[in-house]
């Protein structure tokens, strides 16, 4: 995992200072490397947008969510290799987490990214 400096600040306050955090919106990316703690490396396609996928990691088994519904992306102009995917506030908002995926992403110019459900599981161990 890559928490951002922020969630990882609002998770200590939620659990060790009683306040209240909570994301409302949330937001995928797709990432051609490690994004680190910032989002780094996210995906330049010239039709690439972030996905709103609130609420579509509902799946709950233990320490574990996955996601239940597919996650689409819009059609690609250029092709890339996506390697790690995250997660933001908002379409435009701030770095939440990022996770590597179990393996590349290969996505061709013309073609559709997308995760089928249950393709996408984060761990809290």
């Amino acid at each position: 995992m890559s928490l951002s400096t922020t969630h990882a600040q609002n998770i200590l306050k939620a659990v060790y200072q009683a306040t209240s955090y909570s994301v409302s919106t949330l937001y995928m990316s797709l990432h051609t490397a490690d994004p680190g703690s910032t989002g780094a490396s996210e995906v330049t396609d010239a039709a690439y947008v972030r996905v709103n996928v609130t609420g579509l990691f509902a799946t709950l088994s233990g320490t574990s969510v996955s996601n239940s519904a597919q996650l689409l992306f819009q059609f690609m102009t250029t092709g890339f290799t996506a390697t790690h995917f995250g997660f933001w506030d908002a379409l435009a908002g701030t770095w939440i987490d990022g996770f590597a995926l179990g393996s590349s992403l290969v996505v061709p110019a013309g073609d559709r990214p997308y995760f089928n459900t249950g393709d996408l599981t984060i761990s809290a161990s």
